[in-house]
């Protein structure tokens, strides 16, 4: 018997996945590094722990306005499940690996690292969305 899906199959793991996955990947990036950019491991842990898992929340917030967004022209249906904690979870990988190919030269501002983010976030979250998520017809919210 099929178990029905409900709004909070979708929402939590939309909202959680990305930050969840974010601190384990920044927790792999440290431990495994040999020279930390700023110092120790644990300082640079200190540090960008809460920029990335502040950046990846935002990811989960554009992933729940892209799923209404293709709800909404009946392009895709939002995940549940196990399709949501998977798409939820491998957003900010690849977020990460744009980011790192498209960046500005560090001493470039901050607006253009703002828009290199917010662009990798854009495209990352509609590509893992539109990849990972059920046509319309499926699924439906109860």
């Amino acid at each position: 018997m099929l178990k029905r899906a409900t709004l909070g199959n979708w929402l939590f793991p939309t909202l959680v996945g990305p930050p969840l996955a974010a601190a384990l990947l920044i927790t792999l990036f440290i431990v495994t590094k040999s020279e930390p950019p700023f110092g120790g491991k644990l300082l640079n842990w200190a540090v960008l722990l809460p920029i990335c898992v502040i950046i990846a929340s935002l990811e989960g917030v554009l992933a729940t306005l892209i799923d209404g967004l293709l709800l909404l022209v009946r392009l895709r249906m939002p995940p549940t499940g196990r399709r949501a904690w998977l798409s939820g979870c491998l957003i900010p990988l690849p977020t990460y690996l744009l980011w790192a190919q498209v960046r500005p030269p560090w001493l470039a501002g901050w607006a253009p690292h703002a828009w290199a983010v917010a662009g990798a976030m854009l495209a990352c979250v509609v590509a893992v969305r539109l990849l990972l998520s059920e046509r319309p017809g499926g699924t439906r919210f109860s």
